[in-house]
């Protein structure tokens, strides 16, 4: 699609003072939160993928979803993507990429229970259908349609699959749809990164699920699928960085979005050593227009973040404390206005 340049008219970052939420238990790993519900992906956890704490009290909850190669058992699970509710019960999404199987997760009432209980799993085979590129991002768009991201995937040293979205049926893993954000694949052997990696991005769907945003990790770049553009940061390079020896910088290292706005962690340096901290602390945020509204500095780093748009807030871990941390995003942004 056409490329649009985003202009920074931000002239004043607002400053932002995290609140933290002391959580007592293990928290670590992939956050997301839905109202009083925090959950962690925990690899510290000896036989569980999943816990759960209570934000109200801070209390863990319990510890789910069996990791084993018994019965009940799988070997790897996704993270956990978008939450939704059928007859009252909350519910999300997981994948489990070793056994081709997609598992629908009944959350309420693994908690009234305090076992794991699954609705439904289903098989949904990727490796032959996909070309060796696994499902991740997966969003439910209504009761069988399944939009799932295929990110970009190693052919070679030298080239690697384009990343795409699919739109599925949920029962059957029949393809309905398939569309990209690009139409050709990159090549240089000089490159300092890999090159799957000259289009990786995080992402996150709209809420109401019309729209995508792939938020480019080594470009300064929005791409929001629905309109198919792109929305660039005006002065920042272009493709042909990935065709020269230029050292490559990092730009927007985490994602979440709302129905009213894209919330992206944005860098815009060198990529960090192995063993560096890097300090990220800048939330650009944009509309659904790619049009940049506000900036906002927080004052402890941003690791994992999650927006939950019951509180509507948004919530960060931090690289260097236990504590998780939350903005309330009704102090910085008025919906629609940018203000």
């Amino acid at each position: 699609g056409k490329i649009q340049t985003i202009e920074d008219s931000i002239k004043d970052t607002k400053k932002a003072t995290l609140k933290i939420l002391p959580l007592d238990g293990a928290n670590f790993g992939w956050l997301s939160t839905y109202d009083s519900l925090m959950f962690f992906m925990n690899p510290k956890l000896p036989d569980r993928f999943y816990n759960i704490f209570n934000i109200d009290t801070g209390k863990e909850i319990g510890t789910f979803c069996y990791r084993g190669s018994g019965p009940g058992e799988v070997a790897a699970l996704g993270p956990i993507f978008h939450f939704f509710k059928e007859k009252g019960d909350l519910k999300t999404l997981l994948f489990a990429p070793n056994e081709e199987k997609l598992f629908i997760w009944n959350i309420t009432q693994s908690i009234k229970r305090d076992t794991t209980v699954m609705d439904k799993q289903i098989s949904y085979p990727w490796r032959e259908e996909n070309g060796g590129a696994p499902y991740y991002l997966m969003f439910l768009k209504d009761e069988n349609t399944l939009i799932t991201e295929l990110q970009s995937f190693p052919l070679n040293d030298k080239e690697a699959t384009l990343p795409a979205y699919q739109k599925r049926t949920l029962d059957t893993n029949k393809l309905l749809k398939s569309f990209s954000s690009y139409k050709k694949s990159i090549r240089n052997d000089e490159a300092s990164i890999l090159p799957e990696s000259f289009f990786y991005s995080n992402d996150a769907i709209k809420p109401d699920g019309t729209k995508v945003v792939q938020a480019m990790v080594h470009l300064a770049q929005l791409n929001i699928l629905d309109l198919v553009s792109g929305y660039r940061l005006e002065g920042e390079p272009d493709f042909s960085v990935f065709k020269s020896d230029e050292k490559i910088k990092s730009y927007f290292t985490r994602v979440q979005a709302d129905d009213n706005y894209i919330y992206a962690v944005y860098w815009g340096k060198e990529r960090w050593e192995r063993f560096e901290t890097p300090h990220m602390n800048i939330i650009h945020v944009y509309d659904w227009d790619g049009n940049l509204v506000q900036k906002i500095e927080t004052d402890y780093s941003i690791g994992q973040m999650w927006i939950d748009p019951i509180r509507n807030r948004l919530y960060v871990t931090n690289p260097q404390i236990d504590d998780v941390l939350y903005l309330d995003l009704d102090d910085f942004l008025v919906p629609n206005t940018g203000l």
